[in-house]
């Protein structure tokens, strides 16, 4: 980004001007407008690049930029670039401008230091004059003795917040490991698309906890398969999303038929421990035994063996 990010935009001239141009044309136009004032400079013709930012082929894009120059909209400079002639007188103008707040701040810097330069010359005359009146008040009065506060520091009292430490950035190392595995999984390592160069929507999904492995890279290559090529890594975001949410529910389900299988073995360790105690007399669980307080078998298992009816059937006996 150049380090004025915006340009004086007329809306009437602009709408004039595209009267004559297709949907097309205004877009290239555009385009390279903004091009140009972001680079403070008439554009070097890169084919690949200029298509890459149009979103065409190289095919269509001479027929856009010829189309342009034809219409008087753009021109090339003797060295072979790209220009328009009101993006350069406002440049001019801008230069001009930018000369003239220089030279205003110059000389104000200079009347500032030497209006700075009098005051002090003046402020230490009079404070001369001033050390010599109160030299012999001075002289008779003792010095103050430096004061050491005995007041106790508050214990209760917290100290004051402090910034929240900002979390660390990604470093350029690993932008660029992230961008060659988005690549290579998109099968784009040679595409020159703008769009591909900014990674944005890729980073905000890793900071809202989606994984390059489990969720982006097999999405890429999965559209990859198919034979899609992208221009941007936006177009890859809704794509990913759907993947990283069936990824979840897949899982999400897998953890419930683990749980079921988790919970019928404990019901059939149960089963076998009660039979094997209605058979030998030995309960070998460590707990109290069926139909004794404590017990620690589910009482739907209990009845399949009709145990808890046996011991409701007791208890009637003994209430009787």
């Amino acid at each position: 980004m150049s380090e004025k990010p915006w340009h004086k935009r007329y809306h009437s001239d602009a709408l004039s001007g595209y009267m004559e141009l297709t949907l097309e044309e205004r877009g290239a136009y555009t385009t390279l407008l903004d091009t140009m004032y972001d680079r403070r400079e008439p554009i070097m013709i890169n084919e690949r690049l200029l298509a890459g930012y149009f979103g065409v082929s190289i095919r269509k894009m001479r027929s856009l930029v010829d189309a342009l120059i034809s219409k008087g909209k753009i021109y090339r400079t003797e060295d072979g670039r790209l220009s328009n002639r009101r993006f350069e007188k406002e440049l001019e103008n801008e230069l001009k401008t930018s000369r003239k707040h220089s030279e205003n701040g110059s000389k104000g810097g200079r009347n500032r230091a030497e209006n700075e330069k009098k005051s002090n010359e003046i402020n230490g005359a009079d404070q001369a004059r001033l050390d010599v009146g109160l030299s012999h008040i001075r002289s008779q009065k003792p010095e103050p003795e430096s004061v050491v506060s005995t007041v106790a520091p508050d214990i209760g009292t917290d100290p004051p917040p402090q910034p929240a430490a900002s979390p660390p950035g990604r470093d350029k190392a690993e932008l660029d490991r992230i961008e060659a595995a988005l690549r290579s999984a998109a099968g784009l390592e040679n595409s020159t698309s703008p769009g591909l160069f900014v990674l944005s929507p890729i980073i905000g999904l890793l900071d809202g906890g989606f994984s390059l492995e489990e969720d982006i890279l097999p999405t890429l290559k999965a559209k990859s398969a198919k034979g899609l090529r992208a221009a941007s890594w936006s177009y890859f975001v809704a794509a990913i999303r759907d993947a990283r949410e069936a990824r979840l529910s897949a899982g999400s389900r897998k953890a419930q038929v683990e749980k079921r299988r988790d919970q019928a073995k404990i019901e059939a360790g149960f089963r076998f421990s009660v039979e094997d105690w209605r058979k030998t007399g030995i309960w070998r669980l460590n707990c109290p035994e069926p139909g004794e307080p404590g017990c620690v078998v589910p009482p739907e298992i209990l009845a399949e063996f009709d145990i808890a009816a046996k011991s409701m059937q007791s208890d009637r006996r003994h209430a009787a």
